[in-house]
């Protein structure tokens, strides 16, 4: 519920590489909850890198989430590539502007 009162606040999906092998199926549906939830602005691509290696490479796992256009629920190409990239860009580009 933090997400949605603090327009500062903003999660990752670092370590969810696990729950992705584990059961694709589940990891979509919590990605889907956690867009809807936070707005997909809010949420940044993450790997817990180099921890998480053994599981899924970097590689994998962006592929991982692109893959899932194809797959319900449903997920748009502009929530997925934010996620990945812009999300991030917007959000460095915010502390830029605000000289911190």
């Amino acid at each position: 519920w933090m997400g949605q009162c603090k327009h500062n606040l903003y999660t990752d999906i670092s370590m969810w590489q696990k729950r992705y092998k584990q059961n694709t199926s589940e990891f979509a549906l919590c990605l889907r909850k956690a867009l809807d939830m936070f707005g997909f602005q809010k949420i940044l691509f993450g790997t817990d890198w180099p921890f998480t290696s053994a599981v899924m490479s970097q590689k994998n796992y962006v592929q991982a989430i692109l893959n899932l256009k194809k797959q319900k629920p449903f997920f748009l190409s502009s929530e997925l590539n934010g996620v990945l990239c812009h999300n991030a860009k917007n959000l460095i580009a915010l502390n830029h502007k605000g000289g911190s």
